[in-house]
C-alpha cells in the first residue's frame, strides 16, 4: 500500500486495528471509515466532542475502542462579561497518529510474512 496517501494509511490502520480486536473489515469499508473521519479532523489532530451528533459520537466511540481515537476533557476557564469568570469542561477527540503509524506498519509487517510463507511454499513444493 502507498503510505504517503493518508487515506489509505488510515484505511490499514483501521483495518488492522479490528483484526487486533477480532474483527474483519475489508479495506473499501475501512477507507470509507477513514473518509468520513477526515472529515472530522482535516489537517488537526483533535477536535470539539460538541460538533459530534449521536450517531458521529457511537462511531467515535468504536474507533476509541480500537485504538485509533482518544477522548480527553478538560476544563477550561472562560472570561467574558456575558459568562463572568466560569469554568467549562470542555470534551475533545484525538486522532492517534502514533497508533495509525503502528497499526500501518503491522499490516505491511503481515504483508511481508504472508509473501515469504507462500514463496516457500512455491519453492518446496513446485
Amino acid at each position: 500500500m502507498d503510505f504517503k496517501d493518508p487515506l489509505s494509511k488510515l484505511a490499514i490502520a483501521i483495518t488492522e486495528a479490528y483484526a487486533a480486536k477480532g474483527f474483519d473489515i475489508n479495506f473499501n469499508d475501512a477507507k470509507d471509515l477513514a473518509e468520513y473521519l477526515l472529515g472530522f479532523f482535516g489537517y488537526n489532530n483533535e477536535i470539539l466532542d460538541n460538533i459530534l451528533n449521536d450517531y458521529d459520537r457511537e462511531v467515535f466511540y468504536q474507533l476509541e475502542d480500537i485504538g485509533i481515537l482518544e477522548s480527553r476533557q478538560s476544563n477550561e476557564q472562560i472570561r467574558s462579561i456575558k459568562y463572568g469568570n466560569k469554568e467549562w469542561r470542555v470534551n475533545k477527540w484525538i486522532l492517534r497518529y502514533d497508533k495509525v503509524g503502528e497499526f500501518a506498519l503491522k499490516s505491511e509487517e503481515r504483508k511481508k510474512q504472508q509473501e515469504d510463507l507462500e514463496s516457500f511454499y512455491d519453492e518446496v513444493f513446485r
